[in-house]
């Protein structure tokens, strides 16, 4: 893929330059961040904890912060939690101290999501809830609207559906109000779940039928083939 092609050709140059740490550190990030995407995650994690190494002999602390993110979404990948769930901590704690509240609310909610993942739905909500507040008075809308679509999977998932209902169809008018079909595609397929789950399966079939062509148009074939498999 192009992007790793790229990020392999930058590491290369930044090594060749070892006495500059920034782009080694961020040489180093980004090459991670691909090699995650290709599904090696053994290769991510080790330029990821070169990155972070570097980054913390240079008291970088925004680069140490978006290093920890992107190795707890590794660790989730991976299928460890519970080492996605400290490292997302870890840079929640370095976004406080950066004081920028933007990185604080998606971290936030990143470290909400493995709350959530690891059955602490309290905390997830209460970190989740948090995020909104800032996305209020420093975010985007479709920043309040992926916030929303957590807090109807917190919902969902305790068994609140109404509620539940109730998130995702406030952060499909967003998602949709800005032309993000990416995420509405997958808040339609999360709707759907909730309709099944309190046995209404027209409007669960009419939002997953939508979910479907939204991820055949993205070409996004995983999700829309477990939409499919939903519809049979």
């Amino acid at each position: 893929m192009a992007y790793l092609a790229v990020w392999r050709t930058a590491l290369t140059a930044a090594e060749r330059h070892g006495d500059a740490p920034s782009p080694r550190a961020l040489a180093h990030w980004r090459y991670g961040h691909a090699r995650a995407l290709t599904g090696d995650h053994s290769e991510a994690l080790d330029h990821l904890g070169r990155a972070l190494a570097v980054a913390e002999s240079t008291d970088d602390l925004a680069g140490q912060a978006h290093i920890r993110r992107t190795l707890g979404r590794v660790w989730e990948q991976h299928g460890d939690n519970e080492r996605a769930l400290e490292h997302a901590q870890h840079a929640l704690a370095l976004y406080q101290r950066l004081d920028h509240p933007v990185w604080q609310a998606n971290q936030l909610i990143a470290v909400g999501w493995m709350h959530a993942r690891l059955g602490g739905y309290a905390e997830a909500e209460a970190h989740c809830e948090e995020a909104l507040r800032l996305f209020h008075v420093h975010g985007r809308p479709t920043d309040t609207a992926s916030t929303l679509d957590s807090l109807g999977y917190i919902a969902h998932r305790t068994g609140r559906h109404t509620e539940a209902l109730d998130h995702y169809r406030r952060a499909l008018a967003l998602f949709r109000a800005y032309a993000d079909t990416t995420n509405e595609a997958d808040t339609l397929a999360n709707l759907a779940e909730t309709h099944h789950a309190m046995g209404e399966p027209a409007p669960a079939r009419e939002a997953w039928q939508q979910a479907l062509a939204l991820y055949e148009a993205q070409n996004r074939g995983t999700q829309a083939e477990r939409v499919r498999a939903r519809l049979r």
